[in-house]
């Protein structure tokens, strides 16, 4: 299945059960994309396989509960394996990634300062993957993807319990001790050993923000 496909039918999956309408079938996603059910049938299959969401006869597609412990070890994975992606960024980054990047990190900054915690979201998650598309390694690049969807999973089965008052969560982003903009200039630099530093930082701070908020799904 292409890799493009795959994430369409995860990304509408996600907008799915972020709304009221009940419950989701494998139908109503394949509709929305204009697809059969085969490819859609293989994606969920996969997630459900990874503890992910659950399927059941009356109540369709659901998430299935993720303790916060779960998320907590993601980032001490991530911290080590995203350190290592910047690392490789410094030497294969070309400028137009770069550039990108930058823009990523600006647009990260004037979204923060405003406090549109969505947004901030949805930034922090494209600044992420570009640094690790930068390091030009697909094999890390396989492993990062099913990482975020975890992540992906975990914050949008928060933010539907937030919804109904079931657990709380942060009304604005959470200042980052290691901005965007520091770690753009130490892969301009080409500085390897300090991009690897400053992200597993900046990620571990990440994880002490949740452990903070003391959210527990």
């Amino acid at each position: 299945m292409p890799k493009n496909l795959q994430k369409e039918i995860q990304n509408i999956l996600f907008e799915l059960l972020r709304g009221p309408i009940r419950p989701i079938t494998e139908e109503m996603i394949g509709k929305r994309l204009g697809i059969s059910r085969t490819p859609v049938r293989q994606v969920l299959k996969k997630l459900e396989t990874d503890g992910l969401i659950e399927q059941k006869r009356k109540k369709g597609i659901c998430l299935r509960s993720m303790p916060v412990e779960d998320l907590l070890q993601l980032y001490d994975v991530r911290a080590v394996l995203e350190g290592f992606a910047g690392k490789l960024a410094c030497k294969t980054g070309g400028e137009g990634d770069i550039e990108e990047l930058n823009n990523l990190a600006k647009r990260y900054t004037r979204a923060f300062e405003k406090g549109q915690i969505d947004i901030v979201d949805q930034l922090d998650l494209q600044f992420h993957r570009k640094i690790v598309q930068m390091s030009d390694n697909i094999h890390l690049s396989k492993i990062m993807d099913d990482l975020s969807i975890i992540e992906r999973v975990f914050m949008l089965e928060k933010a539907i319990k937030s919804s109904v008052g079931e657990t709380p969560v942060p009304t604005v982003p959470v200042k980052e001790p290691i901005p965007h903009e520091i770690i753009v200039e130490t892969i301009k630099r080409g500085d390897s050993d300090e991009c690897e530093k400053l992200l597993r930082i900046h990620i571990q701070h990440s994880k002490q923000a949740i452990m903070e908020t003391k959210l527990r799904i």
